[in-house]
């Protein structure tokens, strides 16, 4: 037996103003999510970078060299 045609099979449609307006919105939540992204990389990079401070300190430290011969190992280039 076929569905009689109602108003409960009819999808609503927006306005293209209103699909416009929905679509800037959702532009505008990514935007913000991408910015959260970014500002999460940059503190993970600091981090990153202490971590490599971290490492290097310790390095030299094991090696029992003073500073004048470590930057005397690298300034050999």
């Amino acid at each position: 037996m076929a569905r009689p045609k109602g108003s409960k099979n009819k999808k609503t449609e927006l306005s293209v103003a209103d699909q416009i307006a929905a679509l800037e919105a959702e532009i505008e939540a990514l935007q913000e999510q991408v910015a959260a992204k970014r500002a999460q990389i940059r503190s993970l990079r600091a981090a990153q970078r202490e971590e490599e401070k971290k490492r290097i300190f310790e390095a030299i430290e094991k090696s029992g060299k003073n500073a004048e011969e470590i930057l005397a190992l690298l300034e050999m280039d």
